[in-house]
């Protein structure tokens, strides 16, 4: 008897250490995200993100993409204001040297949009930018063939409330 219950106290114990251990990290709560397709086959994205960022120094998204997508204006805000975008971003610099501040990291693969999570707690982002040649004129039709949020992302399953594409 005394065996079976220190089993289950046990149990219980690792039933509740792996949440808590899950909300020590950064968690995106909710995205929104609005897409206008322009003539010229660009695409202006909005992302707001909420969410609970208590570790690290940065948040970035990762897009690797085709060479032909580029990107440009780019700017991030959150509740206490707009970030100041630089032209090269460095993934080693300090949590000082990265608040309130965005850039575009390139990597391997493509590129990356970060910034800096600035402080820790409940935040709300809203992340602005404009991809060029997205998209792309085919024999029969136009098309689209873009991922909003990348699968290699650090960003855990996420329910997005809306997202809006005007053309």
């Amino acid at each position: 008897m005394g065996r079976t219950i220190k089993f289950l106290i046990l149990c219980i114990l690792l039933l509740f250490a792996f949440p808590l251990a899950a909300f020590e990290s950064n968690h995106v709560a909710t995205m929104d995200i609005q897409v206008i397709i322009y003539e010229d086959g660009s695409m202006g994205i909005i992302q707001n993100w909420e969410g609970s960022f208590k570790e690290g120094t940065e948040i970035y998204i990762p897009m690797n993409e085709p060479d032909y997508l580029t990107i440009s204006n780019l700017k991030v805000s959150d509740q206490n204001g707009i970030y100041e975008t630089i032209p090269y971003w460095n993934i080693d610099w300090s949590f000082e040297e990265k608040t309130r501040k965005c850039g575009i990291n390139y990597t391997d693969n493509g590129y990356e949009i970060c910034f800096g999570i600035s402080q820790y707690g409940q935040n709300r982002y809203t992340i602005e930018y404009k991809l060029d040649n997205v998209v792309g004129g085919y024999s029969d039709r136009d098309g689209v063939n873009f991922r909003f949020v990348n699968d290699q992302s650090w960003l855990p399953p996420i329910p997005i409330t809306t997202c809006f594409i005007t053309i």
